[in-house]
């Protein structure tokens, strides 16, 4: 539903301006929009013994999400879901309280696509597609971190 509802707020931003590309966050708690969604599970297990139960991780139409709770790290719930290909498409991470990220950690005020107080978006392009970055929470901290693959098809 995070998913959603994020994606939802950001519909109506244009894919990418014709900004400069500045640095811009590219990972939750390392994991990437495009990676292999079964090496998820490595990538997160320096942040402590994850939690993940069998029926939380979720197949359909050959798709998959995964919810992981870390003991360490900025984020305490981590939400994966992958293409059909096997690829991370999106990831949400919900930021432990206490630890909130100040927009400006995730990218610059001036990269970014939408600026609020409650909300910031950045669209970055990559050689395929690119990915949005939203950040969400009070006064320009985000409690809640989310990254959208806009994978691109393959040109033959």
């Amino acid at each position: 539903m995070a998913f959603l509802s994020l994606f939802a707020a950001a519909a109506n931003v244009p894919a990418f301006p014709s900004t400069a590309r500045t640095a811009t966050c590219d990972a939750i708690q390392g994991i990437r929009p495009g990676s292999d969604f079964d090496e998820v599970k490595t990538v997160l297990a320096p942040f402590g013994p994850t939690s993940r139960s069998p029926e939380r991780e979720e197949e359909r139409e050959e798709k998959r999400r995964g919810v992981w709770s870390l003991a360490r790290g900025d984020y305490e719930t981590i939400v994966v879901e992958s293409d059909e290909d096997g690829r991370v498409s999106g990831v949400t991470g919900f930021v432990r309280k206490g630890r909130e990220i100040p927009f400006t950690r995730l990218g610059s005020r001036a990269a970014a696509a939408r600026w609020m107080d409650s909300a910031a978006i950045w669209n970055v392009p990559m050689s395929r597609g690119g990915y949005k970055l939203i950040a969400k929470g009070p006064e320009g901290r985000a409690r809640v971190v989310t990254l959208l693959w806009l994978a691109a098809p393959a040109v033959d």
